[in-house]
């Protein structure tokens, strides 16, 4: 790569306005530093399996000879077993562990050129063509503006003073409904869907003893439902 740097060629993607600006500066950037890299970012280069294989006993490789050839697994040498192993389980695990590190680059460099509240939307994925896709879906196509309408009425939706908390929690579920029906592969994890409802009920300072107390554990399974159920519970032992 030299003294090239990502930030000093990649232009930020902002969103749909400085859309195909990005992809393009972006597709530069990555055939200059690696030119095997762009293909496996779009797609267009694929690994043959999805996960390394296990090296089978030499019974077994046998067997699997003898059925592919029809000769007797007794008769199968030595350099032909090694050969079958190299072949069906040596050559396509290096085969996945090359692209597991093209993906890990690659997302890298996805990440690194997306505006930070636009990183979120791929926060956890270890693809880079997942990536890659799921921001050319929603900042490259006609749907974009309805996205981020969207994604404005959910972060915008907040528990405000005086309100009422059965009717936020409502319009708050129903913004994230909407938001994930419009874009069914928006990689929203649920300790981010966490911090975004306890950001929203902030705005109302009533909330400041559930604020302090309530510390899940952010892999419970159930997590939202539990923050919900105990948020209510919070709300209703004030009145």
């Amino acid at each position: 790569m030299g003294d090239l740097k990502l930030t000093d060629t990649v232009s930020s993607l902002k969103g749909e306005a400085n859309f195909a600006v990005w992809r393009d500066s972006l597709r530069r950037f990555i055939n200059a530093s690696d030119f095997d890299l762009w293909p496996v970012i779009t797609g267009a280069l694929t690994c043959s399996i999805d996960e390394p294989l296990n090296v089978p006993s030499d019974e077994d490789v046998r067997h699997s000879i003898s059925a592919e050839t029809g000769i007797s697994p007794q008769k199968v040498t030595a350099a032909e077993t090694s050969a079958w192993v190299k072949q069906h389980i040596l050559d396509p695990n290096q085969e996945f562990e090359w692209f597991r590190k093209k993906h890990a680059l690659g997302v890298y460099y996805v990440a690194a050129s997306l505006g930070e509240n636009i990183r979120t939307f791929i926060h956890g994925i270890e693809d880079a063509h997942e990536a890659y896709d799921i921001i050319c879906k929603i900042y490259g196509n006609v749907s974009s503006h309805t996205f981020q309408l969207k994604w404005s009425n959910w972060v915008v939706c907040k528990y405000r003073p005086g309100g009422n908390a059965v009717v936020f929690l409502a319009k708050w579920k129903k913004a994230l409904s909407e938001l994930k029906q419009c874009y069914a592969d928006a990689h929203l994890e649920a300790p981010f869907e966490y911090a975004q409802f306890m950001e929203a009920i902030q705005a109302n300072p009533v909330t400041e003893n559930f604020l302090n107390n309530f510390k899940p554990k952010l892999t419970e399974r159930n997590l939202m439902e539990l923050c919900f159920a105990e948020f209510m519970a919070s709300e209703s032992s004030r009145k």
